[in-house]
């Protein structure tokens, strides 16, 4: 799973899978480096299936996305999900003094799956 981050630096990335935060692991490898972040699920199984959610936030605030992901047949290869950040035109927002921007966030997913021969 990835997902690209648009904003001020630093972040603090966290990744959850059914409301329940994921750590890098011998089944989770989480990475966090400029303006992306992924997950990678080792060894696809039936259990990876659910709702996972990635919450990005700086010392502006935060934003967070949802994916699904489901399986079908027997699963050999990986689940790709992608999560684009989308500037759109709005007339300024200001904060404090700051112009703000505002960006929507809008996710497609698509499985990479092969089944067993």
């Amino acid at each position: 799973l990835y997902r690209g981050i648009s904003g001020t630096p630093p972040f603090d990335v966290t990744w959850y899978k059914d409301r329940r935060q994921i750590r890098s692991s011998k089944k989770y490898k989480v990475t966090a480096k400029n303006y992306h972040t992924s997950i990678r699920i080792l060894n696809v199984e039936a259990a990876d299936v659910g709702e996972y959610q990635c919450k990005a936030q700086n010392d502006v605030g935060s934003d967070t996305c949802f994916c699904t992901v489901k399986l079908k047949g027997k699963v050999l290869a990986h689940i790709c999900v992608g999560i684009v950040v989308k500037k759109k035109k709005y007339r300024p927002l200001h904060y404090d003094g700051i112009q703000l921007t505002v960006f929507t966030v809008t996710s497609s997913a698509h499985a990479c799956l092969e089944e067993d021969r």
